[in-house]
């Protein structure tokens, strides 16, 4: 903006919004498969599968308190019953 002769972003952040979005880079095309195939390869490199965060959401899970059906709010039986 300051180029441009259009002040610094805080003077106009309306104009620095606008000017943000018309300098981005286009967004490309991919094809689904491959962008998940990249995904789950980048994941197999960190060490990560599917099968692996499940494990431990179950793991996690488990060790969540039951919710009492009776008087935790929100819960459906819990608005019945008042």
């Amino acid at each position: 903006m300051r180029e441009h002769g259009l002040g610094g972003t805080g003077d106009n952040p309306h104009l620095a919004a606008r000017a943000t979005l018309m300098t981005r880079a286009a967004k490309r095309e991919v094809e689904r498969g491959e962008l998940r195939r990249s995904w789950e390869r980048q994941a197999a490199e960190m060490g990560f599968s599917a099968e692996t965060v499940r494990a431990k959401a179950r793991r996690a899970e488990r060790k969540l308190p039951a919710p009492d059906l009776f008087t935790d709010r929100g819960q459906p039986a819990a608005e019945a019953a008042s």
